[in-house]
């Protein structure tokens, strides 16, 4: 990796409306934004990697999903399906967002990275990883998922 950003403030740690957004993946104007903008560059691959949790309401689609995966986009890039088939090996239901219904409330089309990336470069440089709460308290869950991220990754970089 070239770099590591990591956000660990509460979506509404400033309160709650557009003006006072703490989430990086919805503040387009932060400093995260501005640092994502002036470091990457084309052909850098960009994994944004959150969380949610089967007891939210979400669709049926989401709450049968282990990892929901997305390029922020309709179109599905190799790296998504890559991701996909590898945690699908490794026992994991891996859900991916093709631009219908089913996985858009966890798709990061609204990601600020993600647009830029998007926008900037097109469709397969970005990855919005949404992962199940249950693989992010159990060690023996998070090495699995971490597993198959890896095994994805290396099969796409092999590509």
């Amino acid at each position: 990796a070239h770099y590591l950003f990591l956000a660990g403030t509460h979506r509404f740690a400033n309160g709650t409306g557009d003006s006072v957004e703490s989430d990086t993946a919805r503040n387009h104007v932060g400093p995260f934004q501005a640092a994502y903008d002036s470091v990457s560059q084309k052909g850098d691959l960009t994994l944004s990697i959150h969380g949610f949790t089967q007891k939210d309401q979400h669709s049926s689609e989401i709450n049968n999903s282990d990892v929901i995966l997305s390029a922020g986009v309709s179109q599905v890039p190799s790296v998504v399906t890559q991701l996909g088939k590898a945690l699908q090996r490794s026992g994991l239901i891996p859900g991916i967002y093709n631009g219908g219904s089913s996985y858009r409330d966890l798709s990061g089309r609204i990601n600020p990275q993600g647009r830029y990336a998007n926008a900037t470069y097109g469709p397969g440089q970005f990855v919005h990883v949404e992962i199940e709460q249950k693989y992010r308290l159990d060690d023996g869950m998070l090495t699995t998922l971490v597993s198959g991220l890896k095994s994805g990754l290396d099969a796409y970089f092999a590509e």
